[in-house]
């Protein structure tokens, strides 16, 4: 199970370093054409990462906390 979110982190860390990238060789009538600023792009493109993320540490969590629950018993 580490290794997947080793994976999961390492997929993370790649698509902020895809994202930097992507904006700053992009020409300027591309991307800052749309985006006022770094930081409305980073988090357009960042947020459904965080969103995805969150949503399954908690599923992984209720899991986990699920199957104790069960061994206890």
């Amino acid at each position: 199970m580490k290794a997947c979110w080793v994976s999961c982190l390492i997929a993370f860390i790649t698509e902020v370093i895809i994202i930097t990238w992507r904006w700053g060789h992009s020409p300027t009538d591309g991307l800052r054409v749309w985006y006022d600023s770094f930081q409305s792009y980073f988090i357009d493109n960042i947020g459904p990462w965080v969103i995805v993320f969150s949503v399954l540490t908690g599923i992984w969590l209720l899991i986990a906390k699920l199957r104790n629950k069960q061994r206890e018993v």
